[in-house]
C-alpha cells in the first residue's frame, strides 16, 4: 500500500501552516526576455504575454509578478551558520505548494522583504509538501 503524501499535504500541513503561519507575497522580478510582443488583431493594441507563466499585461511597467502565499518563519539552526552560505541574519521559511514555485532571486515580504537564495522543495515520492527556503535582506 502506497503511502498518501497527497492526504498529508491537505489534511495536516496546510491546516497547520495556516493555524501558525501567515499569509504574505511571493514577488518575482521577470527579465524582459520572458515576454512575447504580440498584436491583438481584433481589439487593435499589442500585448506581452510571458514564456513561462502564460500571463498577459499591455505594459511591462507591470512585469514584476506577485503571488499570495502561504508561510511560517522559523528560527534558523545555528550550526547551519558557517558564515559563507548561511550567514547570521538570514532565516528559514517553510511556504506550502501553490500555484508557483519559489526560485532563487525571489523575494519574500516579511516585516521587509528578503530575497530567496536556496530553496529546498521537501518532495518525497516526488510530491512537494513544503519548500524550505533560505532568505536574506
Amino acid at each position: 500500500m502506497a503511502f498518501d503524501y497527497n492526504a498529508i499535504l491537505v489534511e495536516t500541513v496546510i491546516p497547520l501552516m495556516i493555524e501558525f503561519g501567515f499569509e504574505t507575497t511571493l514577488k518575482r522580478n521577470t527579465s524582459i526576455n520572458d515576454w512575447d510582443k504580440k498584436y491583438d488583431d481584433i481589439e487593435g493594441y499589442y500585448y506581452y504575454e510571458n514564456k513561462i507563466t502564460g500571463e498577459i499585461t499591455v505594459s511591462l511597467d507591470s512585469a514584476t509578478q506577485m503571488f499570495p502565499v502561504q508561510v511560517l518563519q522559523v528560527e534558523i539552526d545555528k550550526l547551519e551558520i558557517d558564515g559563507t552560505n548561511v550567514l547570521t541574519g538570514d532565516k528559514v521559511i517553510y511556504m506550502t505548494p501553490s500555484d508557483i514555485s519559489p526560485v532563487v532571486n525571489d523575494y519574500i515580504a516579511l516585516e521587509q522583504e528578503y530575497r530567496i537564495y536556496r530553496s529546498d522543495p521537501i518532495a518525497p515520492a516526488n510530491i512537494v509538501v513544503l519548500h524550505k527556503l533560505y532568505v536574506r535582506k
